[in-house]
C-alpha cells in the first residue's frame, strides 16, 4: 500500500504490486478468465509484462506465438482460413519472428538461424489454430467504432448480414487462442470507450462472439501521469479487475535486462546506482525534460550504445541528454569515463588488483570485463579468476554478463575451469536467472 503523489492529486491510498506480483494476479485473472486492467506511469514495463505472459502461456501450451500486428497479409489471411500450418505464411512469418537473421550476420549465424527455422518448422503438424497463440495489440486510440463491430453489407437478400473486420473475424473462430490486449487504453475517448464495454464485459461486438479462450487485458496511465489520460467512465471501469504496477526494482529490472541484450554497461551502472533506474512523475515535473528516466529509456540507451563501436564521454553524454536526461546522463558519463580509465587488460593479467577498487570502480570492471569476453572467447578462464576476488553480489553479475553471451559454450568453460567447484556455487543462481523476466 501506498500514499498519494503526484499521480494521485486526491491523496488516496493506493494498493500497488511489484512486477512479480502483477504476474502473478494476472494469471489468476486469466485462469478465472477476468479482463485486468493494469496501470501506472510511463516506461515501467506494464506493456511489455503482457507480452511476456502472453510469451510463456504460448510456451506452456506447446504453441507458436503469432503477433498479429507482425503478422503479413498473406498470414492473416491464412490464419482465417485455418489450414495445414505446416509450410503455410502463418508458419513462415512466426519463425521468422522468432529466429531472425541480425544485419550484418556472418554466413555461419545465418545458415544456424536458417536450420533452427528448418527444425522448428518440421514439428508443425494439423490446422493452423491447433499451433498457434495469438496476440493481438490493440490501440483504440487509433480506430473507430466500425473497426471494432464492422461494417453492413446487403448481399441480395432480404436481411443485412454483418461483416466483421478479420481481426474480429479471427477470434470469432471456434480454436481462436489466445490474449486480445488494449494497450494505453486511458488516452481513449468516450465514444471508442463505449465500443469498449461489450467486448470487454460480454466478449463480443455487435452480433460477433469472440473465442472462449481469448483473453481481454488492458494498460494505461493515471490521470496524474500527465499522459493524455481521459477520465475513464465507471461503467467502463467496473467491468475490469484493477492492478496499480510499481517501478520494478532493481533486481527485477536486472533480470529482465540480462533476457534482453541490454548493453552490460547499463546494466551494471545502475545497479551501481539503482536510484537513477526510474524518475518520479513529480521528478519529471520538477525538472522540466522532456527525456527522463525509466526502464524503457534506460533500454533506449542501450540500443543507441550498441549501433556504433566508438564509447568515448562525449557519445555516451549524448545518447543519455536523448533519452534519460541531462542529470542522468551526465552521472552516466562519469561512470564510462571510470571504466575507460581502468587498463581492463591489467586485471585479467592480475586479477588480485580488483580487491583494491572502489565500488564504482567495481562495476565499471565487471561490465568492462564481459565486453571483453564478448570480444574474445578465450579470456573465459581469466574473467572467471577475477571472481576470486570479488565480492558475491558482484561475481554472479559478472557471470551472468559473461555466459548470456554465449550460454551453451561459456557454460562449458566454466564446467571445464580448474576451480569449477567454486564457481557452481553461483552457478545455480546464474542458470535460473538466464532466462530473464
Amino acid at each position: 500500500m501506498s500514499n498519494g503523489n503526484s499521480s494521485n492529486p486526491m491523496n488516496v491510498k493506493i494498493f500497488e504490486l511489484n512486477y512479480t506480483q502483477i504476474q502473478e494476479h494476472l494469471g489468476e485473472c486469466y485462469d478465472a478468465n477476468e479482463p485486468l486492467l493494469i496501470v501506472g506511469q510511463p516506461g515501467i514495463g506494464k506493456s511489455m509484462g503482457v507480452h511476456s505472459f502472453c510469451d510463456r502461456r504460448a510456451a506452456d501450451d506447446g504453441r507458436d506465438l503469432a503477433e498479429w500486428n507482425f503478422l503479413s497479409s498473406e498470414a492473416k489471411e491464412a490464419v482465417a482460413e485455418n489450414g495445414e500450418y505446416s509450410g503455410s505464411p502463418v508458419q513462415r512469418d512466426v519463425l521468422e519472428m522468432k529466429y531472425p537473421v541480425k544485419a550484418g550476420s556472418d554466413k555461419k549465424n545465418r545458415e544456424e538461424t536458417l536450420a533452427r527455422r528448418g527444425a522448428e518448422a518440421a514439428k508443425g503438424k494439423g490446422r493452423v489454430l491447433d499451433n498457434i497463440y495469438l496476440y493481438f495489440d490493440v490501440r483504440l486510440t487509433q480506430r473507430k467504432p466500425e473497426d471494432i463491430s464492422g461494417l453492413p453489407h446487403l448481399n441480395g437478400t432480404s436481411y443485412v448480414k454483418w461483416l466483421p473486420p478479420l481481426m474480429m473475424y479471427v477470434m470469432s473462430l471456434r480454436g481462436a487462442v489466445g490474449i486480445l490486449f488494449f494497450d494505453e487504453i486511458s488516452n481513449v475517448q468516450p465514444l471508442m470507450q463505449s465500443a469498449a464495454y461489450q467486448l470487454v464485459h460480454d466478449r463480443c461486438a455487435g452480433e460477433i462472439a469472440m473465442s472462449p479462450d481469448i483473453y481481454v487485458a488492458a494498460a494505461g496511465n493515471r490521470v496524474g501521469d500527465r499522459s493524455n489520460v481521459f477520465e475513464m467512465a465507471y461503467a467502463l471501469k467496473n467491468r475490469f479487475v484493477h492492478a496499480t504496477q510499481m517501478p520494478p526494482s532493481i533486481q527485477e529490472w536486472v533480470d529482465w535486462a540480462m533476457g534482453f541484450a541490454v548493453d552490460s554497461r547499463v546494466i551494471a551502472y545502475l545497479q551501481y546506482k539503482a536510484s537513477s533506474l526510474c524518475d518520479s512523475v513529480k521528478d519529471v515535473v520538477t525538472k522540466g525534460e522532456s527525456a527522463f528516466a525509466t526502464p524503457r529509456s534506460w533500454h533506449k540507451v542501450s540500443n543507441l550504445l550498441k549501433v556504433r563501436e566508438n564509447h568515448d564521454a562525449a557519445r555516451v553524454y549524448r545518447i543519455g541528454c536523448s533519452a534519460v536526461g541531462l542529470g542522468h546522463a551526465q552521472e552516466f558519463k562519469k561512470f564510462i569515463e571510470t571504466q575507460l580509465e581502468l587498463k581492463i587488460e591489467d586485471y585479467l593479467n592480475n586479477p588480485r588488483l580488483a580487491s583494491d577498487l572502489r565500488i564504482d570502480q567495481i562495476w565499471a570492471l565487471v561490465s568492462g570485463v564481459a565486453e571483453y569476453v564478448r570480444g574474445d572467447r578465450r579470456l573465459c578462464n581469466k574473467a572467471f579468476d577475477i571472481t576470486r576476488h570479488l565480492r558475491e553480489d558482484f561475481s554472479v553479475c559478472l557471470l551472468r554478463l559473461i555466459k548470456r553471451i554465449d550460454p551453451t559454450n561459456i557454460h562449458q568453460s566454466m564446467v571445464q575451469y580448474p576451480e569449477s567447484q567454486r564457481l557452481s556455487e553461483l552457478a545455480p543462481m546464474v542458470v535460473d536467472s538466464l532466462g530473464g523476466v
